[in-house]
């Protein structure tokens, strides 16, 4: 199981990333699918299960078939910009509810 600080940290480098790179949403999230294919939804807390795993099994959609041995896209074609901007918000959320928890621990 992942500690809060590691998910909290590969989600800041994921939002760093979303905010920063150029390109579309789509684009954006791309880049940053490597680091959310490493995180695993039962490491989360309980509340926050349910909201990550959306946001993996959309990302995943957009991807559509990749083979394992090919690089991840350059961009996430099988999705809206509008539906990848509400990933982007979920991401946000998600990592501000673990930086809370973190802080009140």
């Amino acid at each position: 199981m992942s500690s809060l600080q590691y998910i909290n940290s590969k989600l800041s480098d994921a939002i760093y990333t979303l905010t920063v790179d150029e390109g579309d949403a789509r684009t954006r999230l791309a880049r940053i699918l490597p680091e959310i294919k490493i995180l695993s939804a039962s490491s989360f807390p309980s509340d926050l299960q349910e909201d990550f795993e959306w946001v993996k099994s959309t990302i995943q959609r957009g991807v559509g078939f990749s083979p394992p041995d090919f690089p991840p896209p350059h961009k996430l074609t099988s999705i809206r910009n509008s539906t990848a901007s509400k990933v982007i918000k979920r991401i946000v959320y998600i990592q501000d509810k673990i930086e809370t928890q973190l802080t009140y621990k």
